[in-house]
């Protein structure tokens, strides 16, 4: 989902150091392991798991472990698990609107966008700040058809920060659907300015010109985007938007 692009734990709030954490040295190796997710996965889950067995941390300390673990499940694809992470993550922390963010994001990646669209009006309540949600928000709109409700969320967005390349990109597509090629160039253009290696832009911005007529155009930003992200065609066929 642009949820792809739903984000990893703020490092601030988990760079405690392990003595503050856990006693003994023993488990600062852990501790800074399972911090490493989603760069080694499999060493991340292991150490979180051996972390949070020990149980003998505060709530907030244990909530703060699920997530990590259930980032690192996550990115691994391993779906159900990272939601029975961030659920028990939630019941310790009902609070922490990053939670709520990282399981919509879990949900949608396991076909759930009923359930991810809850967990995304939840993360805006508590923190209404979030950029991504915003965004994240407006593409499950945006692939269930609901034009105008995505085009608010992505307003939203684009207030609080008007360079963000994820926004930007759905936008474009929003706007492909909406038949205004134009306005759709425009924002992929924005997006590939500030992010000039992210595939999306590119294919989307291909599919809108070649349905302004610009072959050749299309063609290349198209071939662009697949240099980029080889399998870019099957990711994007859910958006209903396709060459």
């Amino acid at each position: 989902m642009r949820l792809e692009t739903i984000r990893s734990v703020a490092v601030a709030a988990l760079t405690m150091t392990a003595t503050q954490c856990l006693a003994g040295e023993d488990f600062a190796s852990d501790w800074t392991t399972c911090l490493a997710a989603p760069a080694s996965l499999e060493p991340a889950i292991k150490a979180c798991s051996i972390l949070i067995n020990r149980a003998d941390g505060p709530p907030r300390q244990r909530a703060m472990l699920l997530t990590h673990r259930g980032f690192a499940y996550d990115r691994k694809g391993a779906y159900d698990k990272a939601i029975d992470d961030f659920n028990a993550a939630i019941a310790l922390d009902p609070t922490a609107a990053s939670v709520f963010h990282k399981r919509a994001g879990a949900y949608h990646r396991n076909g759930q966008d009923a359930l991810a669209l809850q967990d995304l009006n939840e993360t805006l309540r508590l923190n209404p700040a979030l950029t991504d949600a915003w965004n994240d928000r407006c593409w499950v709109h945006m692939l269930a058809g609901r034009l105008e409700l995505a085009l608010n969320d992505c307003s939203e967005s684009t207030k609080q920060n008007p360079n963000n390349p994820p926004t930007l990109d759905s936008l474009g597509f929003i706007y492909i659907k909406l038949e205004k090629y134009n306005d759709a160039i425009a924002n992929f253009d924005k997006a590939i300015e500030f992010a000039p290696v992210m595939p999306s832009p590119y294919y989307g911005r291909g599919i809108a010109k070649l349905r302004t007529g610009d072959k050749v155009g299309g063609m290349a930003d198209i071939a662009q985007a697949k240099k980029l992200l080889p399998n870019i065609e099957e990711i994007y066929s859910k958006t209903g938007v396709t060459p």
